[in-house]
């Protein structure tokens, strides 16, 4: 409950007032990091985790303890006796959590941090077991952000060799894994045409918040890995995909895709949607959202950027 307690305060009452069940819930994890059955593990992981999203939310007082408790996070994960254990139950929901995060901080550390990292933590191991898939879950047991997702990006964003003379990160058998993943989503989404037409309305909202992230995975590949040109009809049929589906939404909960979306906008109108639906979101998420500025100032940064390279061209 610590840790509850620690996130509820640290998002409504600012960073002060956690500070004290943030303390208390370091000090009872240090005390149960020794035991080892299932049940602690579990204990420890979510207390991990929180104080891990106790970081991640505190826009007032940014740094880097973030990384300490993932990575602390994959230590328990690996020291695990039976880590296929993990994921009995209803404790399956849990570990997707922890990779969502995991495949998240490697894109952060792909394009924010320095080259200098810990080795330990070169690598999500919240991964489902071959043997489970989420597609057999029902809908409340599972993410919102669909695991061929989660695959695609995590093998995007592989670590560079630490061979000098290595100059692609990326080798033939990685290259077949994103391929296998692309079509995977694109067999889900359609090749051709509108993805969703007109069917918004029988749709849930998790249900259209997880065609979002098989969007801006698309995007994402487009624009890191597969070389295809913005310009392309295959792109922008993406893009604009999209930036409709988060009209429809009209608030956005997860900054990922939002951001991977937003920076391709290019004309006008799109720029408009973007900036309504961010406005709409820090509406909605009310003090959830402090990282929403951020997150704009990036996107205009982004536009900027790509207003001056038509320019120059």
């Amino acid at each position: 409950m610590q840790g509850i307690f620690a996130l509820s305060s640290l998002l409504l009452l600012g960073h002060s007032r956690s500070q004290g069940h943030k303390s208390r819930l370091i000090s009872m994890l240090q005390a149960n990091l020794v035991k080892s059955d299932r049940e602690s593990v579990m204990q420890n992981l979510i207390a991990t985790m929180l104080l891990y999203q106790c970081e991640v939310c505190d826009t007032a007082s940014p740094g880097e303890l973030w990384r300490l408790y993932l990575c602390g996070a994959k230590k328990i994960i690996y020291a695990a006796s039976q880590s296929r254990t993990l994921y009995r139950h209803d404790s399956g929901i849990l570990m997707d959590w922890i990779y969502y995060h995991e495949v998240m901080s490697e894109f952060s550390l792909r394009h924010w941090a320095e080259r200098s990292i810990n080795s330990f933590c070169k690598g999500p191991l919240a991964m489902r077991p071959n043997n489970i898939t989420a597609d057999e879950l029902p809908a409340s047991d599972r993410i919102t952000c669909p695991t061929d997702v989660l695959d695609l990006v995590r093998n995007v964003c592989k670590r560079p060799s630490s061979d000098p003379g290595d100059h692609s990160p990326y080798n033939n058998t990685d290259m077949g894994q994103i391929h296998q993943l692309r079509q995977r989503i694109y067999g889900i989404i359609g090749e051709y045409g509108t993805f969703h037409d007109n069917c918004e309305s029988s749709l849930t909202r998790q249900d259209m918040m997880t065609s979002l992230y098989r969007y801006a995975a698309l995007i994402y590949l487009n624009r890191s890995v597969a070389n295809i040109s913005i310009s392309s009809f295959s792109h922008r049929r993406l893009v604009r995909e999209g930036i409709l589906l988060l009209q429809n939404l009209g608030f956005c909960e997860s900054a990922w895709p939002l951001f991977v979306i937003a920076c391709e906008a290019k004309e006008d109108e799109q720029r408009l949607q973007i900036l309504a639906t961010l406005a709409d979101t820090r509406r909605e998420l009310g003090q959830r959202s402090s990282h929403i500025p951020l997150i704009q100032h990036m996107i205009e940064a982004v536009w900027n950027q790509n207003d001056l390279n038509i320019e120059s061209d």
